[in-house]
């Protein structure tokens, strides 16, 4: 009897053992697939870095081009004062076709009025300087309506430092994942 219990107890240290075996066979398998995984998304995530990476440079050599426009009334109210000389050209000719009654004293016949018809053309070649010494109001809506067409380098806006900022710690993070697996050989990204 004795001999039946020593191989019913090492029967049950086999099971026994075999299960631990058997348990630890399907850990490390587990073990194998989470980490197989693990390769191919820092594998996706080093790939999605260098695509951004290279977006953001291409981002920040290119230009923003957009149209703005103003539709609004614009009330100008001030004085404009002018004080200027300006020298005013005339040449023209003046057709004159007109009669005149014009009185002749005629003696004892008294005064007479005798009709003269004049038809004639007068030429004027003159230069006259013009000053004008006065302060206009002005007050008036002005309609303004028009697109302006608006150009922004990025590279030498106000985003380019935070661009580069994005890119560094972007870079910063390839580089750690192109490190081990194990935290300890790790840097870690600021």
């Amino acid at each position: 009897m004795a001999d039946k219990e020593r191989k019913a107890g090492s029967r049950r240290w086999t099971l026994d053992y075999i299960a631990l075996w058997l348990v630890a066979g399907v850990s490390l398998l587990l073990n194998l697939v989470i980490l197989s995984e693990l390769a191919i998304a820092r594998a996706a995530v080093r790939q999605t870095i260098a695509d951004s990476v290279a977006a953001i440079d291409q981002f920040e050599h290119s230009t923003l081009t957009t149209q703005v426009a103003f539709d609004q009334t614009v009330v100008i109210d001030t004085d404009l004062p002018v004080n200027q000389s300006i020298p005013v050209e005339i040449k023209d000719s003046f057709p004159i076709d007109t009669t005149v009654a014009v009185p002749v004293n005629a003696g004892l016949l008294g005064t007479l009025n005798l009709n003269v018809p004049i038809k004639t053309t007068i030429p004027v070649d003159v230069k006259p300087t013009v000053t004008i010494n006065q302060t206009f109001h002005v007050k008036a809506p002005i309609p303004l309506k028009l697109d302006v067409p608006l150009q922004i380098d990025v590279a030498s806006s106000g985003l380019a430092p935070a661009l580069d900022g994005i890119k560094a710690r972007l870079q910063a993070l390839g580089e750690q994942m192109d490190g081990g697996l194990l935290p300890a050989t790790t840097p870690v990204v600021q």
